[in-house]
């Protein structure tokens, strides 16, 4: 399993979290679930396995991924 994450901040009010989720041996996931636990944000890994959130207040964030094969 890989995962990449940036956390960057736009302005001194507002920031953003982008990442990458993969496996090892299979490259990127595209459909994972990525929660944003302390807003209950949600979004899913692109085609690419790439996921962000944006316009969040400065803070420690908590990330949580599932993903739910037929």
């Amino acid at each position: 399993m890989s995962f990449g994450l940036t956390v960057s901040a736009a302005n001194a009010q507002t920031g953003s979290i982008e990442g990458t989720f993969g496996l090892t041996d299979e490259g990127a996931f595209a459909g994972v679930s990525v929660v944003l636990e302390e807003t209950g944000a949600i979004t899913l890994t692109d085609v690419n396995g790439r996921f962000g959130f944006s316009g969040l207040e400065a803070g420690n964030y908590s990330l949580t991924f599932s993903f739910d094969e037929y």
